[in-house]
């Protein structure tokens, strides 16, 4: 159970979920490859060191290589947890927001505080389907949260349950 479900009021149903795109876990792919080509680089081009340099070599090789790949392993974990502890949902009432595990961030704004929720996505974004939702709220209240999967279905669905909300209060008098 995440925290959505944990802090959903009674006759609260979730209507839409998103989540971030895997697009996030590139960053990480590039530490461990630019760790293993160091790694594999520096070892060929020990060979081709004189005798007299062949140990700092090997000393440059492991100590990069192990550097890399400790920074490697922190991207990597980083993203896990942010990709991991990371919920986006809509509701009949409201948007929650909460992004972080240890350092929480979250945003719960009701339906009827929503001016607007704009959506930025790059050419990369709009062929992946991921981009940047900005969640304008009244008040002047802004918050952008990046690397959404689905960014437009997000915004659809908090416009189709701002619609039902107002039309459902405009047939009750």
């Amino acid at each position: 159970m995440g925290y959505v479900d944990r802090n959903l009021e009674p006759g609260e149903d979730v209507v839409y979920r998103a989540r971030l795109h895997w697009i996030l876990f590139l960053k990480p792919v590039a530490w461990w490859v630019a760790a293993i080509a160091i790694y594999v680089i520096a070892g060929r081009l020990l060979s081709y060191l004189p005798a007299e340099a062949h140990s700092v070599g090997a000393m440059v090789r492991t100590w990069g290589g192990f550097i890399l790949f400790a920074l490697a392993v922190f991207q990597t974990i980083r993203v896990v947890l942010l990709y991991i502890s990371s919920e986006f949902a809509v509701t009949n009432r409201r948007l929650i927001v909460k992004v972080g595990l240890v350092r929480r961030e979250s945003l719960e704004t009701l339906l009827s505080r929503v001016e607007g929720l704009d959506v930025n996505q790059t050419v990369p974004g709009r062929l992946l389907g991921y981009g940047t939702i900005v969640i304008r709220g009244m008040g002047g209240h802004v918050k952008a949260y990046a690397n959404i999967r689905n960014p437009i279905k997000l915004r659809s669905a908090v416009y189709r349950e701002v619609e039902t909300r107002r039309e459902q209060a405009s047939y009750n008098p």
